[in-house]
């Protein structure tokens, strides 16, 4: 029976797709059934279905026993593909675990959201407490750290969610910050059901084995200022001084660097 959904939002992911891919087919400790569900439009860079199926036999190896692909033929708000993917979701799942298309989860991420959530009946919402990102252009990492003073606790990568909340989400036209919307929406469908909102974020050290990515998904290229201009980074945004050589895999690391020959000719807007 599946318990766990890990859905993908791709646009544009040709180039970068993969990443989160060989992520998930490297977790460990993992004793449950888990699905994949992704959705993308076709007509503009996709990464695309048949790419997706070359990964079925590893997925399978580490629990994952189905993988759904949407192919969509029109553009649709992001807000909405996040509803399309929760309506997608098996029945008996009860986690939702979202995913960027530029991110590469930890390989523990899974086994440790599905252990808080199966261990806390109350648990709404959990994330990453630290996040590396890494500038594909630069070659710079950058760490966002949601345990200084002062920072949003809602910004945090790797989050995953109660399923029903997902399935709840009104159907709107949001294109941009649309993480911040999904965590007020929880909180108040929380409200009207009379219960409180229970967050976590991930204190293990899970962070230092992921890495987001900047520079090849459409909807991070806003995230350079972030990078270059102390002046105006965001609380939480600060300098990484851990070597991602020496704690990410090399054969990802390589396929990062390479990827830097498509920045230029990647599309931004929607």
């Amino acid at each position: 029976m599946i318990e766990l959904s890990v859905c993908i939002p791709m646009f544009r992911a040709q180039h970068i797709g993969w990443l989160p891919l060989e992520s998930f087919c490297r977790q460990k400790e993992i004793d449950f059934e888990w699905e994949l569900v992704v959705a993308e439009e076709l007509e503009d860079a996709p990464f695309g279905k048949e790419r997706i199926k070359e990964y079925r036999e590893r997925l399978l190896g580490v629990g994952c026993s189905k993988v759904t692909y949407m192919g969509l033929k029109k553009w649709i708000p992001l807000s909405q593909k996040y509803n399309l993917l929760a309506d997608n979701c098996s029945g008996a799942s009860k986690i939702y675990c979202g995913c960027a298309a530029d991110l590469y989860p930890p390989p523990k991420r899974l086994r440790t959201q599905y252990d808080l959530f199966t261990n806390d009946v109350e648990l709404d919402w959990c994330a990453s407490g630290r996040t590396i990102f890494y500038d594909i252009v630069s070659e710079k990492t950058f760490l966002h750290d949601l345990f200084g003073p002062n920072v949003r606790k809602n910004d945090g990568s790797n989050r995953a969610v109660r399923m029903e909340i997902m399935k709840n989400l009104p159907v709107i036209d949001r294109r941009a910050s649309v993480d911040g919307w999904i965590w007020d929406e929880t909180q108040k469908y929380l409200k009207t059901k009379g219960k409180k909102f229970k967050t976590i974020l991930d204190k293990t050290d899970n962070w230092k084995y992921g890495v987001n990515t900047q520079g090849l998904n459409n909807i991070s290229h806003h995230r350079s200022s972030w990078f270059y201009n102390k002046a105006v980074r965001p609380k939480g945004i600060v300098d990484c001084s851990l070597d991602i050589n020496e704690t990410m895999p090399k054969d990802i690391m390589d396929r990062l660097r390479d990827c830097k020959k498509y920045a230029k000719i990647h599309k931004k807007g929607f």
